[in-house]
């Protein structure tokens, strides 16, 4: 539409130019040859008809390009909204089959699963105890003695440093 519109804009700037040349091809030819000048005359009227035909046609095609453009818009405003709304269905679409495919025996599984973690983390934790028994069994006064001890170790390194 746009490219018929472009057409017709072209040839009424070239049915312009043909009349304007026409007129002044009549002027040259008015005082040589009278019969010359009139059909000269006739080609300019015949361009200046055809020229008022063509603006009235492309009034209407102007017209007629607002409105397809306006509906155009409308079409794409809609196209955007319907592709929104499927990728909303395939969302829900997915979400729904995902819940029946993984019905309540995976989440029974799944607790199963978080179980047999649990019990493998204690055992772990049971030989580790058996393996390491200083781990279990820690002796406070033996600590609070070593802590004293390294005390006194520093407080002498440091007298040293002076």
């Amino acid at each position: 539409v746009e490219k018929d519109g472009q057409q017709l804009k072209t040839r009424i700037r070239e049915l312009n130019e043909s009349a304007v040349t026409w007129q002044e091809r009549a002027k040259e030819s008015k005082e040589k040859d009278k019969e010359k000048a009139i059909e000269c005359l006739r080609r300019k009227k015949r361009a200046e008809r055809e020229l008022s035909a063509l603006e009235v046609q492309l009034a209407e095609h102007s017209k007629t390009e607002v409105l397809l453009k306006k509906e155009l818009s409308a079409v794409e405003g809609k196209l955007v909204e319907l592709k929104r709304q499927r990728n909303i269905m395939r969302t829900r679409e997915s979400n729904a089959l995902a819940r029946t495919t993984c019905g309540t025996r995976e989440v029974d599984l799944v607790t199963e699963i978080a179980d047999v973690f649990d019990r493998w983390e204690a055992k772990v934790t049971e030989y580790e105890a058996i393996a390491d028994p200083s781990v279990t069994d820690f002796d406070d006064l033996e600590d609070q003695f070593a802590t004293e001890e390294e005390h006194r170790e520093l407080e002498a390194e440091l007298q040293s440093l002076s």
